[in-house]
């Protein structure tokens, strides 16, 4: 199961991760057109969840938002995952080009990096998707724990940042 995303005081857990390996990868989706990199991290100075493997992927395009007319529009100041990610594995220049971003990622393989994390799941046709920790189903079997493998039946729920249930839904397939 993966680490929890939020402590008993239901703050966000700061884990620490060392890049293992990474690596530039192929795009998908949207990332196709753009600089990716699959990024191999292993928890370290996290306790209990020390040695655990986690994988990621974080690419060059820039974020999007909606505006007032509902079109796609870039954020401003070119912000990226991949930016972000280097940003918060310590690297101080803000790289513009493929060839600064490379150098970059060269800088941060092996050191550990502070992050949170959060849940994601999803069926395999992708048609059904449960997103954030607190949705995940309490594991009977594991007080304390969320079920990180939904069963077809499992309820789940939805519900917003403060917490507030927004819906309850059944796991279908």
């Amino acid at each position: 199961a993966p680490p929890p995303a939020v402590g008993a005081d239901g703050k966000p857990i700061v884990y620490y991760g060392q890049v293992t390996e990474i690596k530039e990868s192929p795009g998908r989706g949207l990332d196709k057109d753009y600089l990716n990199y699959e990024i191999n991290l292993k928890l370290v100075r996290s306790g209990a969840a020390d040695g655990t493997q986690l994988r990621t992927w974080a690419s060059t395009r820039t974020f999007q938002k909606k505006d007032a007319d509902g079109n796609f529009v870039n954020v401003k100041g070119n912000p990226n995952a991949l930016a972000k990610f280097l940003k918060g594995a310590g690297v101080n220049a803000t790289p513009q080009r493929n060839s600064e971003y490379k150098a970059a990622v060269k800088a941060v393989n092996g050191k550990a990096i502070g992050f949170t994390l959060d849940w994601e799941a999803s069926n395999k046709e992708k048609t059904e998707f449960v997103r954030g920790y607190w949705n995940f189903p309490d594991d009977p079997e594991r007080p304390g724990m969320k079920k990180s493998i939904l069963r077809k039946g499992d309820i789940y729920q939805e519900r917003d940042r403060k917490g507030n249930v927004l819906a309850e839904h059944v796991v279908e397939s």
